[in-house]
């Protein structure tokens, strides 16, 4: 069984903010992690994945440039 989680943004959310918010969460899952259980779970790869809800314009250009987004 997988776990799953997903940061929710508003459709009015900057660009610049969503990229930042998706580059902070990537770069610290560990830390994440050691504060949440359940974010032991996550990878990269998993962030970026499609899992049915639409994805931030400013998350995908993150997902993009890390080399994630596929």
């Amino acid at each position: 069984m997988d776990n799953g989680m997903q940061l929710i943004a508003h459709a009015d959310m900057p660009d610049e903010m969503a990229y930042k918010l998706a580059k902070a969460v990537i770069e610290n899952i560990d830390c994440i992690a050691g504060i949440f259980a359940p974010a032991k779970a996550l990878n990269p790869q998993w962030c970026a994945s499609k899992l049915g809800n639409p994805f931030h314009p400013g998350s995908i250009k993150y997902f993009k440039d890390a080399g994630i987004w596929k």
